[in-house]
């Protein structure tokens, strides 16, 4: 069984979000018309005058959207680094810090939303991107430990 190299795993893993990041843009180009066939076809069976509500849902999903794309182009700089050899530097902490922010405003944006159209799906949401915060918090804790590690041993002899 032979055993795939990191740095192609990195790379593969760097198109693909760059796919993603794409898909996604494109996606955002055309959610207008997307919602508004979503809230005149009749699939809204379960929200109450969902087109009274296409602001409000274009908003959510606006936001979110160049959220997951922010924290798609802070993952590929990480893996960048990751596949140089060189994952332990103050960037990948800051664009850990990033990803965790974009995670509080998804949180933020989705546990608004439980107030107006709730659904069992959008709880699973805000607690998914609460623990994605919390791991990306102690993961740039630690990014931040191992660079000022590795800063002092370098100083050593």
């Amino acid at each position: 069984m032979k055993v795939l190299p990191f740095k192609f795993l990195t790379l593969l893993l760097n198109y693909f979000m760059l796919f993603l990041m794409i898909f996604a843009t494109g996606v955002l180009i055309t959610l207008p018309w997307l919602i508004n066939w979503y809230v005149t076809f009749d699939i809204t069976f379960n929200i109450p005058d969902a087109s009274k509500l296409y602001y409000y849902i274009l908003a959510i999903l606006y936001i979110s959207g160049i959220c997951a794309l922010i924290i798609l182009n802070e993952l590929r700089k990480i893996f960048k680094t990751c596949a140089l050899d060189n994952p332990f530097i103050s960037e990948n902490v800051t664009s850990l810090m990033r990803i965790c922010l974009m995670c509080v405003v998804i949180s933020i944006v989705y546990l608004t939303k439980i107030f107006i159209i709730n659904s069992f799906f959008t709880m699973i949401v805000v607690f998914i991107f609460m623990m994605a915060m919390v791991f990306c918090y102690v993961l740039a804790q630690l990014f931040e430990s191992a660079v000022s590690f590795k800063a002092e041993n370098d100083l050593t002899i």
